[in-house]
């Protein structure tokens, strides 16, 4: 099992590139190329999350056990910062705006079809109701597919308030408001695979307006940052650090449901926000301001980014896949095929997506969209 930390060491630096001269920098370190790169990675380490929390005894698969908050801040954290930039750089974003985020919709349901069929297979029957809930995605039969539920939401609120208020410092308001408060904070546990319900709802989504301040900041945060880049490094390192064991200490303690309180009378996931979002944050800023010096975009990690979107929702079929219907005996193979066949699958319904929104492009539009997963 050892050998996968290889494995992820050569997708992480194979090919990669430093800049070790004081002043230089990689300056495309939040382009969409370098940050699909990362999330390629993050896509892939995403997968080793989930397999340890099916093989807990496992012991070499721990660490990842704990780190899948992080690794969807970076998802959420590269969403926010993509819209701003595009917002700020393409003239008339707004007015095509739901033409080139069609992809992100078109691969969930296309992924969705693939589960509903495993169910199918595996003697699941629903009614007629039930179905087109499930369908629709309004019950998830995905649970990983919340990711896309929230992602649509936020870009429905960031269209109605960017197209309609044209004050930019009141639309960030309100864009921060209900991406940490209508969706977030008063949010709270409800039945299993219904919208809004957990503590994902709310201790990732706020990474996502934290990159759109970043975005509309970029040039100030990123000139500050190179003037002093060895120190903020050392700090940020050091406060993920400090937060994140924090945050591990808290869960042990605590609990995200918001129906419990602590000694203080404080609701409890109060508690674990205080410390796991700063974690998540100060990982981010960890990621990002290490690009400028280490670029991480070989061949490997370029080929992984463009289905990053595809590897998120369809993996856990292939997790369930390897232990309902083709059980394996064997831990170390199960991570294997699972890792193995999530790309192979990925890779098939992303051309599949591709070809079918071309398709749609001729019929409808008579343009190509542009395929955007997680930016």
């Amino acid at each position: 099992m050892a050998f996968v930390y290889g494995i992820l060491a050569f997708i992480l630096l194979f090919g990669s590139r430093i800049k070790t001269k004081k002043g230089s920098w990689h300056e495309d370190f939040l382009s969409l190329e370098s940050t699909k790169a990362i999330q390629g990675f993050c896509a892939m380490t995403i997968i080793l999350h989930h397999l340890s929390q099916r093989l807990t005894e496992q012991r070499l698969l721990f660490p990842f056990s704990q780190i899948g908050v992080l690794l969807v801040g970076v998802f959420f954290f590269s969403s926010g910062f993509g819209l701003i930039r595009s917002w700020r750089t393409k003239e008339n974003y707004l007015n095509s705006f739901f033409e080139k985020e069609t992809s992100c919709s078109s691969c969930f349901f296309l992924c969705y079809d693939h589960y509903l069929f495993a169910y199918y297979i595996g003697g699941a029957r629903f009614s007629l109701s039930g179905l087109l809930l499930r369908l629709s995605g309004l019950i998830l039969a995905n649970s990983h597919a919340w990711y896309i539920i929230a992602i649509v939401i936020f870009y429905i609120a960031f269209y109605l308030i960017f197209k309609y208020i044209k004050n930019e410092k009141a639309a960030f308001t309100l864009m921060g408001i209900f991406c940490y408060i209508t969706v977030s904070l008063l949010l709270g546990h409800s039945q299993e695979n219904l919208w809004l319900h957990g503590e994902w709802w709310f201790n990732t989504c706020p990474l996502l307006f934290v990159g759109m301040l970043v975005a509309r900041f970029e040039d100030i945060i990123v000139n500050f940052v190179k003037k002093k880049y060895s120190i903020i490094l050392i700090v940020f390192i050091l406060l993920f650090v400090l937060f994140f064991a924090a945050s591990l200490y808290t869960l042990s303690k605590y609990s995200y449901w918001a129906e419990l309180k602590g000694g203080s009378g404080i609701p409890e996931r109060w508690i674990c926000l205080a410390f796991q979002v700063p974690a998540i944050v100060f990982f981010v800023f960890t990621v990002f301001t290490l690009g400028l010096k280490l670029k991480c975009s070989g061949p490997v990690l370029k080929f992984l980014g463009t289905m990053t979107l595809e590897l998120y929702l369809i993996h856990n079929l292939l997790i369930g896949l390897f232990v309902d219907f083709i059980p394996i005996k064997s831990d170390i193979l199960y991570v294997y095929l699972v890792l193995l066949f999530s790309i192979l699958t990925a890779y098939s319904v992303k051309k599949l997506d591709d070809f079918l929104i071309k398709i749609l492009n001729k019929k409808f539009r008579g343009v190509q969209h542009e395929k955007v997963p997680f930016n």
